[in-house]
């Protein structure tokens, strides 16, 4: 039979097992999260500071990359102060990447993308955009062009 005292001292040798085991716990959970805190971080200000150089550079082009999911292949403008610039074309069911000419530039007013599909009195026009050197943007061109997309590519 049992006295009061081992079971005093049996539970008291759990209680420290089960606090050495959390603490034990606690801790690896507390090394691998800094050590996946620390890979995020420097993905992170690796792109910073390739978005950084990018702005950095006067003469970095804006990028613009259309995904046609349209029938028609469809031309592709910059529009600014009510003048269109032509981009470039891109074929049906592809995805291109243009770049905006240098002299449609960046200015207070933005600019917008105009989409006419070729063959088609349909079209689409953005909401305008502030773009600068070294952004990436992303145009999806649907069917349905109400449908189409434009947003950020980062």
């Amino acid at each position: 039979m049992t006295t009061k005292l081992e079971i005093r001292r049996a539970a008291t040798a759990l209680r420290f097992r089960f606090h050495a085991i959390s603490a034990l716990a606690t801790l690896l959970t507390i090394m691998m999260t800094s050590g996946l805190l620390g890979q995020q971080t420097e993905q992170a200000g690796k792109a910073e500071a390739e978005r950084a150089a990018r702005l950095a550079s006067r003469d970095a082009p804006i990028e613009l990359y259309v995904r046609n999911n349209h029938f028609l292949d469809a031309r592709v403008y910059a529009v600014r102060s009510g003048i269109r610039y032509r981009v470039g074309t891109v074929t049906s069911f592809t995805t291109e990447k243009l770049e905006l000419p240098r002299y449609v530039g960046v200015d207070l007013e933005g600019i917008q993308l105009l989409v006419l599909p070729i063959g088609s009195n349909a079209s689409y026009l953005t909401e305008t955009i502030n773009a600068f050197p070294g952004d990436a943007l992303a145009l999806e061109v649907e069917q349905h062009l109400p449908l189409s997309a434009f947003y950020r590519a980062y």
